[in-house]
C-alpha cells in the first residue's frame, strides 16, 4: 500500500508511512487484528472465570486451603500427608485435621499424624508450606487446635 502524501511504501498492521506519518486508511480490521481482539477477549474471560471460582468457595482467604477444604476427608489426609513427606518430616496417616484461620492471605491448620503428633500447616498463598510441631508451639505460648 502506498502512502496518498507521500506515495512511500506502507507496510505492517499500523498502517503509518515511515516518512510522513500520515495514517492510511483503515478500512476492515485485518486477520491479525481480529486475533489479537480475540485473545484478549479470552485472557478476559478467563480472569472472570478465575475470580469467580475464587470467590468464596471456603473458609479462607487463600485459594489453596480452600481445594483442600472442599476435599473429601480421605483425599484431605493423604494431601497432608503428602505435604509433611514433601516438607522432610515423617507422617504416616492423618488421623485428624482442623482449620485454625486466615493470617493475611496464610492459612493455617493443624494436624495429627498418627505416627508424629500435632503439626501446624501454614500455607501460602502461592501454594508454599511451613511446618511447625505443636509441641515447641505450645511452650512458646501459641497453643494448637485453638481458632486464631
Amino acid at each position: 500500500m502506498n502512502c496518498k502524501n507521500c506515495s512511500a511504501t506502507i507496510e505492517g498492521y499500523l498502517r503509518v508511512c515511515g516518512l510522513c506519518g500520515h495514517m492510511a486508511d483503515r478500512g476492515l480490521p485485518t486477520r491479525g487484528v481480529i486475533g489479537v481482539l480475540v485473545v484478549v477477549a479470552l485472557a478476559l474471560v478467563g480472569l472472570n472465570l478465575n475470580a469467580m471460582q475464587a470467590k468464596d468457595y471456603g473458609s479462607s482467604r487463600n485459594m489453596k486451603s480452600n481445594w483442600l477444604e472442599r476435599m473429601a476427608p480421605a483425599e484431605r489426609s493423604h494431601a497432608f500427608s503428602g505435604l509433611m513427606k514433601d516438607a522432610g518430616e515423617e507422617c504416616a496417616a492423618v488421623s485428624r485435621f482442623y482449620f485454625r484461620g486466615d493470617i493475611g492471605l496464610n492459612a493455617a491448620w493443624n494436624i495429627r499424624c498418627t505416627d508424629t503428633g500435632d503439626w501446624m500447616v501454614l500455607i501460602a498463598a502461592n501454594g508454599w508450606t511451613r511446618v511447625a510441631g505443636c509441641a515447641k508451639l505450645n511452650e512458646a505460648g501459641t497453643p494448637c487446635w485453638t481458632r486464631l
